[in-house]
């Protein structure tokens, strides 16, 4: 089932930024004023809920992968786009034998189960991502940057605006996939599934 508040309640986890942009308030000390009437704030939440886009029906088995990512808080999109960026890296963990080097991985992942993944699965390959040798924090950091946009531009249209609402404008970006073929997306939905699988603090995350 989608997660809740996504249905009724968009006042429960739309930002107060995006609310004052919605309603054109410029003042974010009288919009939460006016967020402590009810009879405002119901007024409020009908006017956002008139500018975000009416929900598709998502299929709980073909879309559990969607469904998963939407239950996400800030930290777990994070956390997921950490271990996804790993997992495209599982060519170059298997050809390192420098213990220190798996350790670092494994501490920017938050699992070693994550790292054992990767040598003893096959992992599924990405081929716009490259691999590299020995992975330095910034491109660790420049690629969970880049994983963070694709995996919202795996998400439904219609709830892209819905989920983006939770978070600081400045803080997302999303790519849509679209220079991706088939493969490609169906590899990363692979991905996903195995990070959910294997990486018990994406539960700690989730709706």
């Amino acid at each position: 089932m989608i997660p809740d508040p996504y249905n009724e309640t968009p006042l429960e986890y739309v930002l107060t930024e995006h609310i004052a942009q919605m309603v054109g308030i410029v003042s974010h000390d009288m919009l939460e004023v006016f967020l402590e009437v009810p009879e405002i704030q119901n007024d409020i939440a009908q006017i956002i809920k008139q500018q975000l886009p009416e929900l598709e029906e998502l299929d709980e088995i073909t879309n559990s992968v969607e469904i998963f990512l939407l239950g996400l808080d800030q930290t777990g999109l994070e956390q997921m786009a950490k271990v996804v960026c790993i997992l495209t890296q599982a060519q170059a963990i298997k050809s390192s034998l420098r213990g220190d080097y798996l350790r670092r991985v494994s501490d920017y992942c938050g699992s070693r189960d994550v790292v054992k993944y990767c040598f003893d699965k096959t992992v599924p390959s990405i081929s716009t991502m490259n691999s590299f040798e020995e992975l330095e924090n910034d491109a660790l950091d420049h690629y969970t940057l880049y994983l963070k946009a694709c995996l919202l531009g795996l998400l439904p249209h219609s709830y892209v605006s819905h989920f983006t609402s939770r978070f600081p404008a400045s803080t997302l970006k999303i790519d849509t996939l679209d220079s991706w073929d088939a493969t490609d997306k169906d590899n990363f939905r692979a991905l996903i599934e195995i990070a959910i699988a294997i990486s018990p603090n994406l539960a700690k995350n989730h709706a």
